[in-house]
């Protein structure tokens, strides 16, 4: 069972993640008070991975995450925060740092078991920038030259989405592109490139993500079959 650590004071939230990590027995949860004791630790190479809890996300957070990533490149590193802006994640985005991933508790706790464990088994983690929370639930699907077809958002996730596919056509294991306008009143869009993970006979699909592209309103981006 891998061994998870955390760095944050005692509160409401601190205790909701111990629970949600060791409530299906996948992780075991160490608290630590200081960052000078996980270094300790981390020389018998007892933790897969290290989650900061932070109220709000700093600029300097991003240098400390790639630091630790440099330092430690097999070790999962996430930040658990309350408060980042959309700059501060088109930020982190440009850093591309491999090993690290930062999740707002707001909206994302219910994700955290699952990015962690991508993360310990070295899978990679989409930041999705609030995806889930920014697009409406229609979109175009794009299969190869020709009109894009449109389709009903079900679900999104890290890494990968639901669709009704409302009589489109598409093969186990096709390389797929979509297109998902952001909410009204909101100028863009977000191209997903991926592949289908199965298909339901009632006409849903599943897909997972390769690459996700917010573009602006007005450019365009390049679909390829």
């Amino acid at each position: 069972m891998d061994q998870i650590g955390i760095i944050g004071k005692p509160s409401r939230k601190r205790f909701q993640i111990v629970n949600h990590l060791e409530g299906r027995q996948t992780f075991r949860v160490r608290i630590f008070s200081h960052i000078d004791e996980v270094r300790l630790y981390l020389k018998d190479g007892k933790l897969s991975g290290v989650l900061f809890l932070e109220d709000q996300f700093e600029d300097e957070h991003i240098e400390l995450m790639d630091a630790w990533s440099q330092e430690h490149p097999d070790l999962a590193i996430l930040f658990l925060v309350s408060q980042i802006t959309t700059a501060q994640r088109e930020e982190m985005n440009r850093y591309k740092i491999p090993n690290c991933t930062v999740l707002d508790l707001n909206y994302e706790l219910r994700d955290l078991s699952g990015v962690v464990r991508r993360m310990v088994a070295g899978e990679p983690v989409i930041l999705r920038s609030h995806f889930r929370f920014q697009v409406s639930k229609k979109a175009f699907l794009f299969t190869g030259p020709g009109a894009p077809v449109s389709i009903q958002l079900v679900d999104l996730s890290y890494g990968g989405l639901q669709a009704r596919l409302n009589g489109s056509q598409v093969k186990k294991g096709q390389k797929i592109q979509i297109k998902v306008p952001l909410d009204a009143g909101k100028k863009g869009s977000h191209i997903i490139v991926g592949r289908v993970a199965w298909i339901s006979p009632k006409g849903f699909m599943g897909m997972r993500f390769d690459e996700v592209v917010q573009v602006k309103a007005g450019s365009s981006l390049a679909l390829a079959a």
